[in-house]
């Protein structure tokens, strides 16, 4: 039977935070899109180019970090060229990526040997208010510990944001740092503490098959959740162009995906750079002080494994305080003097740095001084799966069949009760978007859905 290809269809679905966006999106690698990365010392200047298809703009980020380097459109020639001497730090490997998806990387020939030196980059609030600037505090003395965790338990995330999205990349992580004593002492930004992550090796299991397999030990890490040229993670920061671009300007396939759920015009104010995740709300800000809408976004620590701040931090807890303004006033209130350091939304995925499934990396969680000091540190899990799919329901055994990697039964229950046209067969299911046979047969499930809501 046919399969609507339809790349400008659009469908949301208000509810359980899922958004449907189907289109045909495809990025890869290109292996000549960088043919020259060098780094110039006399001038301290960093040169990168390359060929690539006109009409396009390449724009280069630091691999480390994913920032922003510079962009340049393609010459006539098939040629461009980016140039910049104002660098926070020289970057060891630079990314370039095509506004078609084509990515290529490249190391960063006579970079310094303090290239991608460590620093604790704050991405932007709402441009339209200011950051406030830390008090000057002396370093501090004594002994520290830290309690960190992860909010709720196992998180979960789509790899796929193209048909529709269950949930995005979007783990949280709380902290508190206590000074030890007789009379232990909550820490606050106020005492020139700040605490950081940064990913942490973990054990991995080969075999999750067997109850009785031992684990592998600080055989996995994760410290980027983009795409290699050997494993897909997700297409979260995938660039679209033309028509696939958002009304607003946003054009990464994940934050397209996720602007519904925003207010109107909000996240195309915040940048979509890859490895960034989405905007987290500032809730203390916003219900207790009344100062509006402040927002951050955490970013994993890249491949150099630069650690990242906690941006959020909530000296007084607003529990469902809305509750108390509906006549609730037993369901509502505020914990005080609560001083938790959050991480919100750091936008890890369940594929570690070697292409393998991991739902259990681990992060260093480190509290600093004002002099970037580690005053304590612990690690802990933050877990992730990309387990939430449909496909056990929504597709036929053939159409499960196509993904060898899994011994998953489909039961196909919608086929039972509807009389319409779904993707069925194996050779429907390889027509399919999807960067491998899982995920075409997971995108199927997903093309189903809607329609069975369309007959309904």
């Amino acid at each position: 039977m046919p399969i609507n290809n339809n790349k400008n269809k659009q469908i949301s679905i208000i509810g359980c935070g899922i958004f449907i966006l189907s289109g045909l999106f495809q990025s890869s690698y290109a292996d000549d899109l960088i043919e020259k990365a060098k780094w110039d010392s006399d001038r301290g200047r960093i040169t990168i180019s390359g060929t690539g298809d006109r009409s396009h703009t390449v724009k280069v980020y630091s691999a480390a970090d994913s920032s922003l380097i510079g962009d340049d459109g393609v010459g006539r020639r098939g040629d461009w060229r980016v140039r910049e001497s104002k660098l926070s730090s020289v970057p060891c490997r630079v990314k370039a990526e095509q506004s078609d998806g084509s990515i290529d990387e490249r190391a960063v020939a006579n970079a310094p040997a303090d290239c991608d030196a460590v620093v604790v980059v704050q991405p932007p609030v709402n441009p339209t208010l200011e950051t406030p600037v830390e008090p000057s505090i002396s370093p501090l003395s004594g002994d520290f510990t830290i309690l960190a965790a992860n909010d709720l338990g196992m998180h979960c995330a789509d790899q796929d944001f193209r048909i529709f999205s269950i949930l995005p990349p979007y783990n949280v992580l709380n902290a508190q740092v206590l000074k030890k004593g007789s009379e232990p002492q909550m820490m606050s930004p106020a005492d020139g503490v700040h605490v950081t992550y940064k990913a942490a090796n973990s054990n991995y299991f080969s075999d999750f098959n067997n109850p009785k397999a031992l684990p592998d030990p600080l055989a996995s890490i994760t410290r980027t959740s983009l795409n290699s040229q050997i494993n897909f993670k997700n297409n979260f920061w995938e660039t679209v162009t033309g028509a696939s671009v958002s009304p607003t300007g946003i054009d990464k396939i994940g934050f397209i995906a996720y602007a519904p759920l925003y207010p109107p015009n909000v996240l195309n104010l915040f940048p979509s750079t890859p490895d960034l995740g989405l905007p987290a709300p500032d809730i203390e800000k916003l219900w207790l002080l009344g100062m509006g809408l402040h927002a951050e976004q955490s970013a994993m620590p890249g491949l150099n494994n630069k650690p990242q701040k906690f941006h959020g931090y909530i000296e007084n807890y607003p529990f469902f305080t809305k509750f108390s303004d509906k006549g609730f006033p037993t369901l509502g209130y505020i914990v005080n003097n609560f001083k938790r350091y959050t991480a919100e939304g750091v936008p890890i995925s369940s594929i570690d740095d070697r292409g393998r499934v991991n739902p259990y990396p681990l992060m260093t969680i480190e509290a600093r001084d004002t002099n970037n000091n580690v005053l304590a540190s612990v690690d802990t899990v933050v877990p992730v799966a990309s387990e939430a799919d449909c496909q056990q329901c929504h597709v036929s055994q053939p159409v499960c069949e196509l993904d060898t990697s899994t011994t998953l039964t489909c039961n196909d229950l919608p086929g039972f009760n509807y009389d319409v046209a779904f993707i069925e067969t194996k050779e429907q299911a390889e027509l399919v978007i999807g960067a491998n046979a899982q995920q075409k047969v997971i995108n199927s499930a997903k093309l189903n859905i809607p329609v069975i809501n369309e007959s309904a």
